[in-house]
């Protein structure tokens, strides 16, 4: 996917839209237990040989519920989290 564009992922209920994200953000192989074939890169490298910090450097995850977000309720929440934890300066 080119640096800077957005992409939708879509498809029926339990055809792999998110196992697919659990792979890109480092959830699997990282939190969830199981097999992983193949490969995901980021920037040329494999997601499996990151750590999820490098991982949450470069990847984010919102969730479709806002009740169900990981630390805030609100996508702002979420996102100021991220920035404020790896003391992002802004732009």
């Amino acid at each position: 996917m080119p640096a800077g564009k957005l992409m939708l992922i879509a498809g029926p209920s339990g055809c792999g839209k998110s196992t697919l994200l659990k792979c890109l953000n480092g959830f699997i192989p990282h939190s969830y237990k199981g097999t992983l074939s193949g490969e995901i890169q980021l920037h040329e490298r494999a997601t499996y040989g990151l750590s999820l910090r490098d991982l949450a450097l470069q990847v984010g995850t919102m969730l479709q519920d806002p009740d169900k977000q990981i630390l805030g309720s609100t996508v702002e929440q979420e996102i100021a989290f991220g920035l404020e934890k790896f003391k992002h300066t802004p732009r």
